[in-house]
């Protein structure tokens, strides 16, 4: 693929977003669409000592990401740790007629361990960004005021209607609440949700988790514009396997070209994780895929892969699917 190699130099390439709304979720059963594409990751094993990964499996669709994990425990006696899945932080004011989206099932995200399904405890809390653009967690604060955690603006604002003067003056000037008969009136904080069970680590054994879910990309045409080479790695190299992969497409479609941004936080795994496998599968022969992840290769079979020893994340896995 020429990954990484040097910048695509006759045009450069953007996406005209067909959604809107971070959490903008479609009809059942469809992919959820967003202006840009929401990193989610996997799961992680909260303070895991002795705990540590020994594989993962990451197949990526533009349908459905599924992770396949092997956590082995080093120590000499059984431990029992938490096990997290996050869905990163959303503006509850974003989340009016749309708070159902502030959970798994809007994702349809599913999970087992050694092939059973445990029960999942959500627990959500308040994020703050200050203007200095210091990340606050303000849950207690608004646990002791009263104000529940919460997309629904309706139970936020009743809650409010209550508090005492001094309390609504110490949210105000912590820049918790927006001041009243302002445009920044109500709730200025963002909601996240971790969902989180309890998971026992046999002395030396293998303990295998797996989960799935949809990613929340984002969808448009592929047009001569913007600065997507650049954050793809799209060079001349790859731009010749994308046309020579859709001249015979395009003809027989009579249609443009769509892109779909996918991305992953490969940052919520344990690092160093011993053996890292990457399958991405664009679900269509005739597509082309482009990302800056060093070592990926076409195997001509329809998917890309990739195979890591010790491997330690630098950042989010960013993916192009042009078809």
């Amino acid at each position: 693929m020429g990954i990484g190699q040097r910048s695509y130099k006759a045009a450069r390439f953007s996406l005209s977003l067909l959604s809107a709304g971070i959490f903008c979720i479609l009809a059942a059963g469809a992919q959820a669409r967003a202006e840009a594409p929401v990193p989610l990751g996997g799961i992680a094993v909260e303070e895991p000592g002795p705990v540590h990964l020994s594989r993962l499996d990451l197949i990526l669709t533009p349908a459905i990401i599924e992770a396949r994990y092997q956590f082995q425990n080093m120590s000499g006696e059984a431990v029992e740790k938490d096990v997290r899945f996050s869905l990163p932080p959303q503006p509850v004011k974003a989340a009016q007629g749309q708070g159902g989206a502030l959970n798994r099932n809007a994702i349809g995200f599913t999970l087992s361990a050694d092939k059973r399904f445990p029960d999942l405890e959500a627990r959500p809390n308040a994020i703050l960004k200050d203007v200095d653009g210091t990340v606050l967690d303000v849950t207690d604060d608004l646990t002791r005021a009263g104000i529940p955690l919460t997309a629904d603006l309706a139970a936020i604002g009743k809650a409010a209607e209550k508090l005492d003067p001094l309390t609504r003056k110490s949210l105000v000037s912590s820049g918790i609440l927006g001041r009243e008969g302002t445009e920044d009136a109500g709730p200025r904080w963002s909601l996240a949700r971790h969902y989180v069970y309890r998971q026992r680590f046999p002395v030396n054994d293998i303990v295998k988790i797996e989960h799935s879910y949809r990613p929340i990309s984002a969808q448009g045409y592929f047009q001569v514009s913007g600065l997507l080479a650049e954050k793809y790695c799209i060079n001349d190299e790859s731009m010749g396997m994308l046309e020579g992969k859709n001249t015979r497409s395009l003809r027989k479609r009579r249609r443009p070209l769509f892109a779909q941004e996918i991305e992953y936080d490969l940052e919520t795994a344990n690092a160093p994780i011993a053996m890292f496998n990457l399958v991405m599968n664009p679900a269509d022969n005739e597509a082309a895929l482009f990302t800056c992840m060093k070592g990926v290769k076409d195997n001509g079979k329809g998917t890309y892969a990739a195979a890591y020893e010790n491997f330690t994340p630098s950042g989010p896995l960013k993916v192009l699917v042009v078809y």
